[in-house]
């Protein structure tokens, strides 16, 4: 077979007569495989690092402010959910010091606490272990307050979830029956949805009292009691003007409103001293110390429990106190 030329011939995709593809081909490989291993160690070493959360200054300031008393009492350690108290008594006492200066007059005469005594407990709805327990103990108690009422959104919609055995044992007894109404869906709290019934129309907050109303009559139920948790400072005095009308339109409806306080930063939303004029009764919720983002901890030590409580009734009526234990876990 006769060769063809050489300019006829077409070269081969592979050749390389010059010997230059290949040394450059290694070159590329060796910086691909330099940067990817430099990417990988990069990545490894993301997956160790121990992610930081953003706190608010006053709280950074805080938790300076008690390492330094450790620094200087290492003996005495002092845990952050113990020394609340203490800055919410002082800030307690100025605020009663601004308003003794400026004392303003009250539209209502105070209401005074009944002197008939409480023995409050609270009752899971839907748990047969908790009604277990609640009829082992209906001799020792005189209301009760189970978990029916949540409200879902700022619209004044509510969601309704009574436990009908609760209510016939409670009219056979002789049982003042209280239903929780709360701010939690699920497992989560809602407080946008309080805030926008706070700062909103009042037809929107009517609308949920009387649906509120319309859950006690049909229960035969001696008035409410309101959790509301994890609401923003802003709308404190929003909020303490709907709780107040809130507490009237009971009273006209010979019902009582009984409101929860629950220790710590989240005691900032709500005016204690205002709404103490207006409010039957405050339920304290001396337990859970510690949050999930703090270390292990006493479900109420004695120095947590008896600070919040001097906090909490020093200048107040202690008729309108119930105080609330945690024995939840050993009965």
């Amino acid at each position: 077979m006769p060769e063809l030329p050489p300019e006829q011939v077409t070269p081969f995709v592979f050749s390389d007569p010059s010997g230059k593809r290949w040394p450059r081909l290694r070159l590329i490989l060796l910086i691909g495989g330099v940067l990817f291993f430099v990417a990988l160690v990069l990545f490894v070493q993301t997956l160790f690092v121990i992610p930081k959360m953003n706190v608010p200054f006053s709280l950074r300031q805080l938790k300076g402010q008690l390492r330094a008393l450790q620094r200087e009492n290492p003996a005495g350690r002092v845990s952050p959910a113990s020394s609340l108290w203490q800055k919410f008594s002082a800030t307690r006492q100025a605020a009663k010091k601004l308003a003794g200066a400026a004392p303003t007059p009250s539209p209502r005469p105070r209401k005074k606490a009944p002197d008939n005594e409480v023995r409050l407990a609270f009752y899971v709805n839907g748990d047969p272990y908790s009604y277990a327990s609640l009829e082992q103990h209906v001799a020792q108690i005189t209301h009760v307050c189970p978990e029916w009422m949540t409200v879902i959104d700022g619209m004044g919609n509510l969601q309704i979830d009574p436990d009908g055995r609760v209510s016939k044992l409670a009219a056979n007894k002789g049982i003042a029956l209280m239903p929780l109404l709360t701010n939690l869906v699920g497992d989560t709290w809602q407080p946008e949805a309080i805030e926008n019934l706070a700062h909103g129309p009042a037809e929107r907050q009517d609308r949920l009292i009387q649906k509120v109303l319309a859950v006690l009559r049909n229960a035969k139920a001696a008035g409410v009691v309101v959790d509301w948790q994890q609401i923003d400072t802003a709308y404190k005095k929003d909020l303490t003007a709907f709780i107040d009308k809130f507490a009237d339109a009971l009273h006209d409806d010979n019902k009582e409103l009984w409101l929860c306080v629950q220790p710590g930063q989240e005691l900032d939303y709500i005016d204690i001293d205002a709404l103490s004029d207006n409010i039957d009764r405050f339920v304290a919720m001396l337990f859970d110390e510690t949050s999930e983002t703090d270390p292990p901890g006493p479900l109420a030590s004695r120095s947590w429990f008896e600070g919040w409580l001097h906090v909490l009734l020093d200048g107040s009526d202690t008729r309108q106190w119930i105080i609330a234990i945690g024995s939840y876990g050993y009965d």
